[in-house]
């Protein structure tokens, strides 16, 4: 059986590893694996893991849903936390603005930020 009509039998490597194939199974992979190299290379690979993996049970995944109310309180804090910085955006937005409008420069004067930035940054370099 060296030419590979059924694919199902190369996948059939790892379950046969283990260990895990039913008697019709085991013998037909076992007839297909006489004449297969490459299936023949991969069971000498996984031969080893079966020691490793024989201990080891499955675990079952419990999927705990919160109760309705906890989903809830959280929608809710995200609601109010979204509308709180809302607020905040808008009322900075309107600061900046106000400070915008009373501190109109013309070309003849230079803005105080740029001295004061200067200043901070000589502080920061000592």
């Amino acid at each position: 059986m060296s030419e590979h009509t059924d694919m199902s039998e190369h996948t059939d490597v790892g379950a046969y590893a283990m260990g895990l194939l039913e008697e019709p199974d085991r013998l037909a992979f076992e007839h297909h694996l006489a004449g297969c190299p490459s299936c023949a290379a991969e069971i000498a690979q996984l031969t080893p893991m079966r020691g490793l993996l024989m201990g080891i049970e499955p675990v079952e995944a419990v999927a705990e849903e919160p109760p309705g109310a906890t989903v809830t309180d959280l929608l809710h804090r995200r609601a109010a936390a979204q509308r709180r910085r809302t607020r905040w955006q808008a009322a900075l937005g309107a600061a900046a603005g106000i400070v915008r409008k009373h501190t109109d420069f013309d070309d003849k004067t230079e803005a105080p930020f740029p001295a004061m930035l200067k200043n901070r940054e000589a502080q920061c370099i000592r």
